[in-house]
């Protein structure tokens, strides 16, 4: 009897650790992919740097998820460095997602500062940027992701 509730115990909490990785998920839906896409965050958006990544930005005036598109060139290095660095940046995004306002576009430029850089650093540096964009809700907004 008491191994049949150890293992229902177990069993719920699995589940609860389930849906919490599903909600936090950089979904196919939060990528930014056309070439018209960017170069409408280019054209029309905002930008704002630090030492590390510079941000363009744009409200697109729907209520649909905030999507993200990542630019690294062949300065930062190998694929294999540059892949990490679009890593880093997609976690910085999808930590920072339930925060977050919903209709923006937003375009990361890794610089080749960030080249070594901890995720901890690129972290802080997308957070800082984001919210210096006014793209974090307030704390009493109910806007959900």
């Amino acid at each position: 009897m008491h191994n049949e509730s150890v293992g229902g115990v177990k069993k719920v909490i699995e589940q609860e650790k389930q849906q919490k990785r599903r909600r936090y998920r950089f979904r196919p839906y939060n990528h930014l992919r056309k070439r018209r896409d960017f170069e409408l965050v280019a054209q029309e958006g905002l930008k704002l740097h630090n030492s590390f990544l510079v941000i363009n930005y744009r409200e697109r005036g729907d209520n649909k998820a905030t999507r993200l598109g990542i630019i690294t060139t062949h300065r930062l290095g190998k694929a294999t460095r540059r892949n990490r660095l679009r890593r880093l940046v997609r976690e910085a995004f999808r930590l920072s997602l339930w925060e977050m306002k919903r209709g923006y576009d937003i375009v990361v430029v890794v610089r080749e500062k960030a080249k070594d850089s901890d995720s901890k650093t690129i972290f802080s540096s997308f957070r800082s940027l984001i919210k210096e964009a006014g793209i974090l809700k307030d704390a009493h907004s109910q806007d959900n992701r």
